[in-house]
């Protein structure tokens, strides 16, 4: 038995079950458990792939399981439920050999109650393998829950909504905002300049030992996420607020556009990131921890950007995790908290001002709902319009609708002008 290979199995089942106990997403405990570990970089990029495969698959996963064993695990032994997963991941959609995946799934299982499971697994997975032929087709819907399948079929309907769950299950592209020369800076990496300004490299790497990141030439923001700051028109001299702004890739780009930033967020540890970011990338600006639903609702402001807490329904892609947790009713808080932040944002932005309003969210009650609400309730407001560069991503309504079969993370954004 290889104990390397066995490792990084024990830290993607530890990973696992750190995960259903917490609110951390997926790359913050990666990174955590990473730096306790010795594995290879190899073994490292495996857990990563097997972890993201088991949380991306789990509906059909868990699907499977079901079909083979003769009756539940109990909820004591989610080690061996995980165990079990891991397995099916490998077996299925990893296309790891089949003893591999058995044995090392066994060896994990001995560590369980003295290993009295180990017959256990080693039977169903054998099962699965046997049976791998009847499991090519479980739906991919299985893997999201029943009453977001159902919002997004409304929204864009079934052929959509399935482009975009197939989207989710493959890697995610790495993006960068870059401060300037974005087609010199696409040769030095080797990647490719997008429609929306922003490089995709072929293959990421250690982020931080590519050439420009040490000098702050260059920042890594998914290209869907760097629109919104684009729909502003000039920022330079501005007054301008960050509402939400953690971690700053948006604050980053204000920034960079001549703005006088002062950046938001209820979070000091995750504003303590952002300046940290913000001094690599040689960029000065105020930041506050606050809630902002707090402040006053003076008109002090020329822009506001108000990328705003949401379901995130949009990078599910890169934090499949989200379908482990997401409830109904934590969305219909979050719209709640939405209108709730934009009206603040809509008070403060001062006559003749501009706001933007953003969610990586797939959800129209997010997004197009919001605005909507937002031009109803303000007859002063009106919709601007979108860059020339940017109307490939427009809507009938001309605010910014990305979906992740684009190839970018699913996002909303509109402009708002305040002419009084």
């Amino acid at each position: 038995m290889n104990r390397e290979n066995l490792s990084a199995r024990q830290i993607a089942l530890a990973f696992l079950g750190r995960l259903s106990l917490s609110d951390v997403n997926t790359q913050i405990l990666f990174d955590s458990l990473m730096k306790r570990s010795d594995l290879s970089e190899a073994d490292k990029a495996f857990v990563r792939a097997l972890v993201l495969s088991v949380l991306r698959h789990l509906g059909q996963i868990d699907f499977v399981l079901k079909q083979v064993l003769e009756k539940s695990l109990p909820s004591k032994l989610k080690e061996i439920q995980n165990i079990l997963r891991l397995g099916v991941a490998q077996l299925l959609f990893l296309q790891v050999p089949p003893h591999a995946v058995v044995d090392t799934a066994v060896e994990l299982s001995k560590n369980v109650r003295s290993g009295v499971f180990s017959k256990l697994v080693n039977g169903v997975l054998r099962s699965v393998e046997r049976r791998r032929a009847d499991f090519r087709e479980v739906p991919i819907s299985t893997n999201w829950p029943r009453w977001l399948s159902l919002a997004l079929e409304k929204a864009y309907g079934k052929e959509k909504t399935q482009r975009m769950m197939k989207a989710n299950l493959r890697e995610q592209p790495v993006d960068l905002t870059v401060k300037n020369q974005p087609q010199k800076w696409a040769k030095l990496l080797g990647g490719a300049v997008l429609k929306t300004g922003s490089v995709r490299l072929k293959e990421a790497g250690k982020i931080t030992e590519r050439i420009g990141f040490q000098t702050g030439d260059w920042w890594v923001q998914n290209a869907a996420a760097s629109v919104p700051v684009q729909l502003f028109s000039s920022l330079k001299g501005k007054k301008v607020a960050d509402l939400c702004a953690a971690p700053g890739g948006k604050t980053a780009q204000l920034a960079l556009a001549g703005a006088n930033v002062e950046a938001f967020d209820v979070s000091e540890f995750r504003l303590n990131r952002l300046q940290g970011n913000m001094e690599r990338l040689g960029f000065v600006v105020q930041t506050r921890v606050v809630d902002v639903l707090s402040l006053p609702p003076t008109p002090v402001y020329d822009a506001i950007l108000l990328d705003a807490p949401c379901s995130a329904t949009g990078t599910i892609g890169r934090h499949p995790e989200i379908l482990m947790r997401l409830q109904k009713e934590e969305v219909n808080r979050l719209v709640s908290l939405q209108k709730q932040l934009l009206n603040q944002a809509i008070l403060m932005t001062k006559a003749g001002g501009e706001i933007v309003f953003s969610t990586c969210s797939l959800l129209p009650d997010e997004g197009e709902k919001i605005m909507a609400w937002a031009l109803k309730k303000y007859p002063f407001l009106k919709r601007g319009s979108l860059p020339a560069h940017l109307k490939f991503l427009g809507n009938q309504a001309g605010d910014i609708r990305i979906t992740p079969e684009q190839d970018m993370d699913g996002f909303f954004a509109g402009l708002l002008i305040k002419e009084i």
